[in-house]
């Protein structure tokens, strides 16, 4: 089973890049000095 993950915007459908999004949340967890372990 393949997941897609999608969002809605301005009444369309956008795909999310679920990479992107967990960079972005490792990259802000650790500019709050903390450490995140794991990933890809």
């Amino acid at each position: 089973m393949n997941w897609y993950y999608f969002t809605t915007a301005k009444g369309t459908i956008v795909p999310v890049d679920i990479n992107e999004i967990k960079n972005m949340l490792k990259n802000t967890l650790e500019s709050l000095g903390i450490q995140v372990q794991g990933g890809q």
